[in-house]
Order: C-alpha cells, then sequence, then structure tokens
C-alpha cells in the first residue's frame, strides 16, 4: 500500500502501526505504542502526495458516521506584527484567540522574519474567521492585528 509506505517513512515509528480504510474515505491509524501516536500527533503538520493529513484522536465519542471535520488545521498570518507582540508567548496567546494553536513555524519562533508571524492553527469549520482583532496590550493602549489566511 502507498499510503503506508509514505506514512512509515516520514512518521517513523518504532511500533506496529496498522491502517483501515472506512468507506466514507476517512483512514485510522493504529499505533502499538500511545506514545508514538502522541508524537505524530504533536509534530503535525503532515502531508501526504501534497495533502494535509488532517489528524483527531479517537475518542469513544468520535461519531463514525458525522462530519469529524468540525475544526480544520489552517497556516495564519499576522501581517506587520507590532513589536511589542513578538515574543513566542505573546504570538501564541494570540494565535489562541483565532483558535487552537498546534505550530509556530521555524522563522517566528526564532525572530528571523519580522514582515509577518506565522502560526498553524485548528480553526472552527463552523464560525467564520475573524479578519483582524483588536488588542489591549497597556493601559489605555488598543494594537489591531491583521490576519490572513493561507
Amino acid at each position: 500500500m502507498h499510503l503506508k509506505a509514505c506514512i512509515t517513512r516520514i512518521w517513523k515509528p518504532s511500533c506496529s502501526l496498522e491502517i483501515h480504510l472506512r468507506e466514507n474515505g476517512f483512514f485510522f491509524f493504529k499505533f502499538g505504542d500511545e506514545q508514538k501516536c502522541d508524537r505524530v500527533l504533536q509534530t503535525r503538520p503532515w502531508l501526504f502526495d501534497g495533502r494535509l493529513i488532517v489528524l483527531k484522536k479517537w475518542t469513544e465519542k468520535t461519531c463514525l458516521d458525522g462530519d469529524l471535520l468540525s475544526s480544520v488545521p489552517i497556516w495564519v498570518q499576522f501581517p506587520s506584527l507590532h513589536l511589542k507582540l513578538w515574543p513566542k508567548a505573546i504570538i501564541s496567546w494570540i494565535a489562541s484567540i483565532v483558535g487552537t494553536p498546534i505550530h509556530m513555524d521555524r522563522s517566528t519562533g526564532n525572530g528571523e522574519r519580522l514582515s509577518c508571524a506565522r502560526s498553524f492553527i485548528e480553526v472552527s469549520a463552523a464560525k467564520p474567521l475573524p479578519k483582524s482583532i483588536n488588542l489591549q496590550v497597556e493601559e489605555g493602549e488598543e494594537i489591531e492585528v491583521d490576519i490572513t489566511y493561507e
């Protein structure tokens, strides 16, 4: 199976890995070790043949027949971010206003590119995405942060 060969190459699991296909186009990945599964979930994003793999951890409440994509991970840019807002903790906090932060790109984390901050964020598929947010940074000082979605 082409998928298993590619997944094994990029995830490098040191445990058993089973792949099951459902009729609705979803795949289930069963790891022999929960820590290996958590590592894969935490080090995303992952691509297969140039397409994003959306990973969700299965729980007993997961509905197999419903729409599992209530949220989607996307890259978000904060262009021309004010220098006061560049510490990594603040960028993560801003990202958490938009959704659930997953990963900050290396150039943003290292402060190498100041034209924009970039973060991979899980956002609700049902809610509209904000074009900007207003932040109170100091007593009486408000900064508007523009948001661009890739």
